[in-house]
């Protein structure tokens, strides 16, 4: 059985007997919350399920799960991005300077925002903003993937589109585990700039 790593608290509801195994797949950490405890990745806690596997999504996930199991018990498996990304050679029209996710990190992206003079432009707006009083006479162009209400997202083609579009992608938010937009943003050829909370602290998963 595999478990995701916020259904942890189930696994005793199937003892290993009858050849049941358990593995839990760690898609994040912080989805956890810390319910799977050190005790129970050394599974000294009495009844405690021996024998659970730990699959890591994330370098994140595979440093936190081998800091406290038992040898040989975890192990990398990831999945991959079906975006075609840029092709070498492609010429593609950056015409958008920065992209963001508007869903998470927003108190950290708000005051880049300000500190760049910046200016928010919808992804379907081609209007030029009018010049501003900074020093070097134009504000810095910001626009969000998508919107924050449902009928504002965009589908996987409209991010793709986007993100082709554009120069550089930030994003100051939550990384619980290997995040798609980051990766998907890198492939498209933006620049990718994050904090290092979570998963975004590992070069590998970002």
């Amino acid at each position: 059985i595999v478990w995701p790593e916020y259904c942890t608290d189930l696994i005793g509801l199937y003892p290993e007997a009858g050849g049941v195994r358990h593995a839990v797949w760690w898609l994040s950490v912080n989805n956890n919350r810390g319910a799977y405890t050190a005790e129970h990745f050394r599974e000294t806690l009495p009844g405690c399920v021996r024998g659970v596997l730990h699959l890591c999504q994330s370098a994140y996930a595979l440093a936190h799960v081998s800091a406290h199991c038992r040898e040989g018990s975890a192990s990398m498996m990831t999945e991959y991005i079906s975006h075609d990304g840029v092709a070498p050679g492609e010429e593609v029209v950056r015409d958008l300077e920065v992209v963001y996710n508007p869903l998470k990190g927003m108190h950290h992206t708000d005051a880049i925002i300000e500190a760049c003079n910046g200016t928010i432009r919808r992804h379907d707006d081609d209007a030029v903003p009018p010049p501003s009083d900074a020093p070097e006479g134009r504000r810095v162009l910001f626009t969000p993937i998508g919107g924050r209400s449902r009928s504002d997202r965009l589908d996987p083609a409209g991010v793709s589109r986007l993100l082709r579009r554009a120069r550089v992608y930030i994003d100051f938010g939550p990384h619980p585990g290997m995040d798609r937009l980051p990766r998907e943003a890198a492939a498209s050829g933006c620049v990718v700039v994050t904090g290092k909370e979570g998963a975004a602290g590992f070069a590998e998963d970002v």
